[in-house]
């Protein structure tokens, strides 16, 4: 939806008790289903949030995490009026200090330790499976699918016969073997740069959170450490786990060595689901944004597979296909 409706137009006014039609200027959508506008109501910015009908990432689910993370004190947008005939929100601005555009090497500790602040909170709240999906076996095979149908097949162009699957199976199975042995709490499920702001405040603003779900703790981990767009040294990183490390309560995890590999896993297993993930929205949506990381998240899963034994047939089909 590139412009606003006039029903859409008609109910904002509508919440604002005015009959001015408000501007609104389109956010960003890269592979979201979800359309953002901006505008202002007495010089103050509120957002406007669109979702189809017919897709996962349903309103509901969106104000009921919402109401859950708030009551942990994660700082996630304030939700002013809702129509869910429409498919609308409206929800509280938190500018465009976005993360992705705006971390660099003066800021990152900063930046990131924040992050970290709100994923400890997340991690905290309970485990509540009426509200929160459980990342099962039958989601994480679904993220294997995706990859070989959308991203070999239709974004490659790739035969059945040249695809080996049985290496892809076994090379996942291996993945997700170490990926469940983890310990579970709640996680964001795409804790990345695209959807923090660093705020005024000091503290960030999580956005995008309506697919969090009960999941392996190093996935919103591997998120943010294992940004494929910055490079950051090792001591940096080092520094930001044991960060986390010294300040989360509700994981165990033996030592910064054994954390590092956590996140190793979970990273291989999110980049596979994001090519696939990608590949699938830029096929049926037309949103084509995020396919120039595709050469970035390969070179990594290349390097990173190749130091697993159990990968490295895995990493030289990649290498091939790249």
């Amino acid at each position: 939806m590139d412009l606003v409706s006039e029903d859409s137009s008609y109910w904002v006014s509508s919440c604002f008790e005015t009959e001015k039609k408000f501007n609104f200027s389109k956010l960003r959508t890269e592979s979201s289903q979800r359309d953002y506008f901006r505008f202002n109501s007495e010089e103050k910015t509120f957002i406007l949030m669109y979702v189809p009908s017919g897709i996962d990432e349903s309103i509901n689910a969106f104000c009921e995490k919402a109401d859950v993370f708030r009551s942990f004190n994660v700082k996630v947008p304030e939700i002013y009026f809702r129509n869910d005939d429409l498919g609308h929100l409206i929800i509280e601005d938190f500018s465009d200090n976005l993360f992705q555009f705006n971390i660099n090497h003066n800021n990152a500790s900063e930046y990131i330790k924040s992050a970290i602040d709100q994923m400890i909170l997340i991690q905290g709240v309970e485990m509540n499976e009426n509200i929160f999906d459980r990342f099962d076996s039958k989601k994480s095979l679904l993220n294997k699918e995706l990859f070989i149908e959308f991203f070999c097949k239709k974004h490659l162009g790739i035969e059945d016969k040249k695809i080996p699957f049985q290496i892809i199976n076994e090379g996942y199975d291996f993945i997700l073997k170490k990926f469940y042995d983890m310990q579970l709490c709640i996680s964001h499920y795409d804790f990345e740069t695209r959807n923090l702001i660093y705020l005024e405040s000091s503290k960030t603003g999580v956005l995008d959170f309506q697919d969090a779900m009960i999941a392996p703790y190093a996935i919103d981990l591997a998120s943010i450490t294992k940004d494929l767009y910055m490079e950051w040294s090792k001591s940096q990183i080092d520094e930001w786990l044991n960060y986390y490390l010294k300040n989360n309560s509700n994981i165990k995890v033996s030592s910064l060595k054994k954390l590092k590999e956590d996140i190793e896993i979970c990273a291989m297993q999110r980049q596979i689901r994001i090519l696939g993930k990608l590949s699938q929205v830029s096929s049926t949506l037309n949103r084509k944004d995020r396919l120039k990381d595709f050469p970035v998240i390969l070179n990594y899963l290349i390097e990173s597979m190749s130091s697993y034994e159990e990968l490295k047939d895995f990493s030289n089909f990649l290498k091939i296909i790249k």
